[in-house]
């Protein structure tokens, strides 16, 4: 662009002339076009002006050689109209949103069906198929897909995907909006799981299993968003209670030197063992560890009872220790770091040590002799090791607790000289949750755990609620699950897999055996043999209950109006012996259950599949495999089933032990070691807790064994644990040999809180008392 340049011009921009028209008017050349026109300098000046201001406005200087300049203008100029946050890094392209981000890349987080072709025009049996539309605007995760209603508001999918997920992907659906499928096909890509909606969002399955299971906004929620049942977010609180040696009455310690076969000795003086006992501000014992041999502390304890404690130097082996009636436990870290080793001795007729390999107590703080090393007395005979306050391993017991404490062995002179410290301990009782370390999951089960056709796994939804329970989370899961597999199919398939190293194994089969009636003695026994073969890993089998179904013909008897037919499945009132012998054969053999994968679901109806329907789930997407809602409830389950392993006891009812053929859980008897002069040495009172640990029963008798009792006797001095908050007192009835009442003899034996037990009026010489009831429920 180039001004004027001849002799002729002149140096000024003259005057515009006057305006002469309102109107446009346009050049002529000839009388019929209306005349022949002439521009005129006026004209030209102004186009001039026009051009000129703007190469002015673009900072160009005219130049007469460059006939580009006012497109370059232009170009510059559009872009300073623009907002610089749209401006693309590339100088010539538009970002068309602010922050950088192109407009492309926004497209992809939030996507609108209808720019991939989609199309909701099905009208029951015509339309568009949409399944390509999809596959594509689902191919960028995560995103959001906008599914509008349109026309019908029913979008068709026919059609496979190699895809084995959609993780990432919500579908942002109009009200109205729904899909239908032609086929049962687990392929097709809405069927895929992972993907979540914003509303519900019904996916009609068409074919011989016409069925219609869903979409929520709910598939994937936290703890922090949906509680577990029973579990909740409730929270607790306590006051520790401070422990001391000098008050609280601890029995001292020591184990003889033919380890593991040691025989225990205690005593309530901690220098017969070379124990000195600091104030009680430090609190602490300290002790010369023995070369071959442990040495240690224990307070009396009862099940709800939580004790921590510090165990340090010495040593190589600092350890919990435990009482068990007629016996004793040391549990102790292994010098890998990687077991922890469970030495159990009852009498002279029972001696095991049990590993437990642990994968998270290599690193220094989490060592036992670094850590707040604790228990916690889950029931009579079944207790846990508390790191830092995770649960990190729990054993049953042969024979009831009957106190906890620690110990250290096997002397280690480079550490403080070879001397131990116990310090601080503290009790909590009735503590009910704990930490709860990460965990492996490997799975086994059938097309109820098959993500690729229940979407989302039963197995996949406990890792997701578990996370948080407690701390924990799944490192990883391994899920085994076919469709249409028995447990024979599943057990070879699990005995081939490699699970060294998992901590749990979750067994959910049954239903396919149910359909088939393949046995249920058969049945039981290979879900035994899977049973073993994680026992002989190191892995704890969990197995849940075949979960309950329904057939074609079950939905004809209820006598609801629905188009749902279901999966062509036969046998669902043929369960029953099934679930019972699995129960049974597994129960003898100690295998803990997950009762609630059959209870979970409710009460399993087509009742559930009555339109409007609203704020019910037919729990059954046809009627064996689960909605999702269906399998949170399976996933919430397992997850609380895990937690309460960590957390609860697994034993409340009776059950005597097999191994010493004695024994029977929640009832304890009292160590005649707390009875004076031999007496008890036949028979001591029996005790039970109960209330968390609130409250004790005593019964059954204590034996004079030829004591000669005064009118006022002094019995001995019950551990602290078992004293009562209140002194308390009873009157019974003395016993002569055979147990048989003795006429005319009342005594009453007195329980003062500070532990003195006495009886009142059963001297032994002119009433020959041998056995003296007890009989009292008081709090401790």
């Amino acid at each position: 662009m180039f001004h004027l340049d001849n002799q002729s011009g002149v140096p000024e921009m003259p005057e515009v002339n006057q305006l002469q028209s309102n109107t446009p008017r346009w050049f002529g050349e000839s009388d019929e076009q209306g005349g022949i026109s002439w521009p005129g300098a006026d004209w030209f000046n102004i186009v001039q002006a026009e051009l000129l201001n703007i190469l002015a406005e673009a900072e160009i200087a005219p130049d007469k050689q460059n006939q580009s300049q006012l497109l370059f203008a232009i170009i510059k100029l559009a872009g300073k109209v623009l907002d610089d946050g749209l401006k693309s890094p590339d100088v010539d392209k538009l970002l068309g949103t602010r922050g950088d981000i192109p407009q492309r890349y926004r497209n992809d987080a939030v996507k609108d069906i209808r720019d991939f072709k989609g199309i909701d025009d099905w009208d029951g049996s015509n339309g568009t198929n949409n399944h390509a539309a999809f596959v594509a605007a689902t191919a960028v995760r995560p995103c959001k897909v906008y599914l509008p209603k349109t026309k019908t508001g029913i979008y068709y999918l026919n059609g496979s995907s190699e895809l084995t997920n959609v993780d990432g992907v919500e579908y942002i659906a109009d009200p109205g909006v729904s899909i239908y499928t032609s086929a049962d096909n687990i392929n097709n890509i809405i069927r895929k799981p992972g993907a979540k909606s914003n509303r519900d969002l019904p996916v009609e399955v068409d074919g011989a299993s016409r069925f219609t299971h869903r979409l929520g906004s709910q598939m994937f929620k936290y703890p922090s968003d949906r509680d577990l049942i029973d579990m909740g977010n409730v929270g607790d609180i306590y006051i520790p209670e401070k422990l001391t040696f000098s008050a609280h009455d601890p029995q001292y310690f020591a184990l003889s030197d033919s380890w593991p076969t040691a025989d225990i000795s205690f005593s309530s003086n901690p220098s017969d063992f070379g124990i000195s006992l600091t104030n009680s501000t430090a609190n602490s014992i300290r002790f010369s560890v023995p070369a071959s041999s442990f040495i240690g502390v224990m307070f009396s304890a009862v099940p709800g009872d939580f004790l921590q404690a510090s165990c340090r130097d010495g040593g190589n082996f600092p350890a919990i220790a435990i009482e068990i009636e007629g016996g004793w436990i040391i549990v102790r870290q292994a010098s890998s770091n990687s077991v922890i080793a469970v030495n159990e001795r009852w009498s002279t007729t029972y001696q095991k040590e049990t590993e437990y390999p642990t994968k998270n107590l290599d690193i220094a703080p989490y060592r036992f002799g670094n850590s707040s090393l604790g228990i916690v007395i889950f029931d009579s005979q079944c207790f846990g090791i508390i790191v830092n306050g995770v649960v990190v391993c729990r054993h049953n017991t042969v024979r009831p607790i009957l106190s906890a404490g620690w110990a250290c062995g096997y002397e280690n002179s480079t550490s403080n000289g070879g001397i131990c410290t116990i310090q601080y301990p503290t009790r909590i009782r009735g503590k009910k949750q704990f930490g709860i370390p990460p965990v492996k999951l490997v799975t086994v089960g059938d097309s109820t755990g098959d993500r690729n056709v229940t979407m989302q796994s039963q197995f996949e939804f406990a890792a997701q609620y578990l996370a948080g329970v407690g701390g924990c989370q799944v490192t990883d899961l391994l899920n085994l699950a076919v469709r249409g597999e028995t447990a024979a199919q599943q057990a070879t398939r699990l005995l081939e897999t490699t699970i060294s190293g998992y901590d749990f194994c979750l067994i959910q089969v049954g239903i396919n055996d149910i359909q088939t009636q393949s046995g249920y003695d058969s049945f039981a026994e290979t879900v035994l043999s899977m049973v073993n073969y994680c026992k002989s890993h190191s892995v704890i089998p969990i197995v849940g209950i075949p979960a309950m179904f329904y057939i074609r013909a079950d939905i004809t008897t209820t006598g609801i109006m629905t188009d749902h037919i279901g999966q062509d499945a036969a046998n669902s009132h043929r369960g029953t012996l099934y679930r019972l012998k699995l129960m049974q054969l597994l129960g003898e053999q100690g295998v803990f259950f997950n009762l609630m994968s059959h209870d979970a679901y409710g009460l399993v109806t087509p009742r559930l599949l009555v339109d409007a329907r609203r704020f019910v789930d037919p729990v059954m997407m046809d009627n064996i495999h689960q909605t999702t809602f269906g399998s949170m409830l399976m996933g919430m389950s397992w997850a609380r089933s895990i937690a309460a392993f960590f957390t609860k006891s697994n034993r409340d009812g009776l059950r005597k032990s097999a191994v010493v053929g004695a024994g029977t859980t929640g009832y304890l008897r009292l160590p005649p070691r707390y009875f004076n002069d031999g007496m008890g040495a036949t028979s001591t009172p029996i005790y039970t807790v109960h209330d968390d640990g609130h409250s004790v029963t005593l019964s059954y008798y204590l034996s004079r064994d030829n004591v000669e009792w005064t009118a006022d006797q002094l019995l001995g001095s019950f551990p602290e644990r078992l004293r009562p908050v209140t002194d308390q007192s009873f009157t019974v009835q003395p016993r002569d040999i055979t147990l048989a009442p003795i006429s005319n003899a009342i005594a009453t034996v007195s329980i003062l809180k500070e532990g003195t037990v006495k009886v009142l009026g059963a001297p032994s010489t002119s009433i020959e008392t041998v056995f003296l009831p007890f009989s009292i429920t008081y709090a401790i």
